[in-house]
C-alpha cells in the first residue's frame, strides 16, 4: 500500500490543521483563565483595601476625644453585604443571613476578627478593624451597599468607639 505524493500531503495539512486548532483553544483557554484570575485578584484587592481604610478611620476617631465621622465606603461588586459585629449575641437574630452564614460569623467573630464581607456564595474575608461598640441591633449592624456604596457612623463617645449606620 504505497500512498501517492499528493495523498500523503493531504494527511499532513489535514494533521497540521488539526494541531493548529487545538493549539487555537488551549491559547483561548489560557488567556480566558488569566483574565478571570486577574479580575478576582483586583477584587480580591479591593476587598481587603476596605479593612485599611476602616482601621484608619477608626483609630483617627479613637485618637480624638469627642471625635464624629461620616464615612463612606466603596466595596467591589462581589461584596452583597458586609457586617460590623461588637457582641456575639446578636448573631441569631440578623434576619437576611443563613444559618451556615450565622455560624461562619460565630467562628470569625470569636478568632477575634470583628467585620465580615459576604458574597452570593457566602463569606468572602474578615479582619479585625479595632475595638468598638455597634450601637444598634444589640450589637450587630449587616448593611447591603446602594451602587457599591455604604456609609457608617464613628462616634468616640468617652474614648470608647461607637459605630452605627446611617439612616
Amino acid at each position: 500500500l504505497m500512498l501517492s505524493k499528493s495523498k500523503k500531503s493531504q494527511i499532513n495539512k489535514i494533521f497540521v490543521y488539526i494541531l493548529s486548532i487545538i493549539l487555537i483553544v488551549f491559547v483561548g483557554f489560557l488567556v480566558i483563565k488569566f483574565i478571570v484570575s486577574f479580575g478576582n485578584d483586583v477584587s480580591n484587592r479591593e476587598s481587603v483595601k476596605i479593612y485599611t481604610e476602616l482601621r484608619g478611620n477608626f483609630q483617627e476617631v479613637y485618637t480624638t476625644y469627642g471625635a464624629e465621622k461620616v464615612l463612606k465606603y466603596r466595596l467591589p461588586k462581589n461584596v452583597e453585604e458586609i457586617c460590623f459585629i461588637s457582641s456575639s449575641s446578636c448573631i441569631d437574630d440578623i434576619g437576611n443571613l443563613s444559618k451556615s452564614e450565622k455560624e461562619t460569623l460565630k467562628t470569625i467573630f470569636n478568632a477575634s476578627d470583628n467585620v465580615a464581607q459576604f458574597g452570593e456564595d457566602g463569606i468572602i474575608n474578615s479582619q479585625n478593624i479595632g475595638h468598638f461598640i455597634v450601637s444598634q441591633n444589640n450589637g450587630c449592624y449587616c448593611v447591603h451597599p446602594k451602587n457599591q456604596y455604604f456609609k457608617i457612623i464613628l462616634d468616640n463617645i468617652n474614648n470608647k468607639v461607637y459605630l452605627k449606620g446611617e439612616n
